[in-house]
């Protein structure tokens, strides 16, 4: 994608980037998007990042991809069949023909959000067995603390570890002095 940035010419220096808009007219309300004229818009830096923008407004690719995939205009759309893709689905294996149905069915979507959702899953699910490691560690770390006997005039480990435990799992105490209870003014004690 590189090639698309001026490169440089004798007279020119090289550009760090290119952008590119597409305006769509949206009068029928083809987009669901509540502006008239959609402006798409990216700009790709020599770097390798990209930006997005809808109308001006800062965008991921995901958001502009979603906003096309309903409208039959994203990547993997099929709106119209060409005389080559004929002859594909015409000799397509039964897994082939599935992905051509769902995509012009509008299913291909839901199946990269469902697929992006458990790559999450599976992203957490590995943070979550990383920290139960880092958890056993510090326990069997700290394990000989415990038993360790306690200094001459001092707490044992496992009192001061205890106590630990305790105020971390404890709510907040509050440091203010309570005022003692008073009985009402009227309310002596007759004998």
């Amino acid at each position: 994608m590189e090639d698309v940035i001026f490169a440089c010419t004798s007279e020119r220096q090289p550009l760090g980037r290119a952008s590119v808009s597409l305006t769509i007219d949206n009068t029928d309300g083809l987009l669901p998007i509540e502006y008239s004229e959609v402006t798409i818009s990216r700009t790709m830096f020599r770097t390798g990042g990209s930006e997005y923008t809808i109308n001006g407004s800062s965008a991921r690719l995901l958001d502009i991809q979603e906003l096309l995939s309903d409208s039959g205009l994203g990547r993997e759309m099929h709106v119209i069949v060409g005389q080559g893709q004929l002859d594909q689905i015409l000799h397509a294996t039964p897994e082939q023909r599935r992905g051509f149905i769902e995509e012009a069915a509008g299913v291909l979507k839901h199946r990269r959000r469902r697929e992006r959702s458990v790559r999450k899953l599976e992203n957490m699910q590995g943070k979550l067995e990383r920290l139960e490691d880092l958890i056993n560690e510090a326990s069997r770390q700290l394990a000989p603390l415990v038993s360790r006997p306690r200094s001459p005039g001092g707490p044992s480990a496992s009192s001061m570890i205890c106590a630990t435990r305790s105020r971390a799992s404890s709510p907040m105490i509050s440091s203010r002095p309570q005022a003692p209870s008073q009985s009402p003014a009227g309310a002596r004690s007759q004998t």
